[in-house]
């Protein structure tokens, strides 16, 4: 018995994804900072950029519509900003989810 548990654990232990902790996203870290994005370290946001990186990643799964957005950011027009960051660079585009569909919030994969 004993010998198979061990066998076991030696298999368990060969794949190391059973025992990776899953790695966050996004770590966005001090304002000034440079955060980390799907392990990768990018460069300073904005202030306006981190605001509204902070916005959704505080809202989680579920995410923010874009009145919410606007609002918790703090930044008038924060989905054109988001628009922006996206599309200039495909490591934030990985991890930002624009809604398919109406009454799905824009949210950061987590």
């Amino acid at each position: 018995m004993r010998q198979l548990a061990a066998a076991r654990g030696k298999a368990l232990a060969a794949n190391g994804q059973l025992f990776k902790k899953r790695q966050a996203s996004i770590v966005l870290g001090e304002r000034d900072g440079r955060p980390v994005v799907n392990g990768k370290q990018k460069k300073p946001l904005t202030n306006a950029q981190y605001d509204i990186v902070k916005a959704l990643v505080v809202a989680g799964k579920f995410g923010l519509s874009k009145d919410q957005l606007d609002a918790k950011s703090g930044r008038g027009d924060a989905l054109k900003t988001l628009r922006r960051l996206v599309s200039a660079d495909s490591d934030w585009a990985a991890v930002v989810v624009f809604p398919g569909v109406k009454g799905q919030g824009y949210r950061v994969k987590l």
